[in-house]
């Protein structure tokens, strides 16, 4: 399979074929990994970790006490 070098801005891209894309479960956003093994460029999925998705998280993404005592509601038993 071939593809084309496109100018984006400073640097080059291509288009990834739709039926490799949805095999490798990438979508728009997906996060790759580039390697460089002599001339050959290899493209992954990149796996995720906890510390990469902690890392991601924001002030905005934080929720609010709800309860602000330790009261029972309903028919809890501490």
């Amino acid at each position: 399979m071939n593809a084309i070098a496109l100018k984006w801005g400073n640097s080059l891209g291509f288009r990834l074929p739709a039926f490799v894309a949805k095999k490798l479960g990438i979508t728009a956003g997906s996060i790759l990994s580039l390697d460089l093994m002599g001339n050959t460029i290899m493209i992954s999925k990149h796996k995720e970790t906890l510390e990469s998705l902690l890392d991601r998280i924001d002030n905005t993404m934080l929720h609010k006490e709800q309860l602000t005592d330790d009261e029972p509601r309903g028919h809890e038993a501490w």
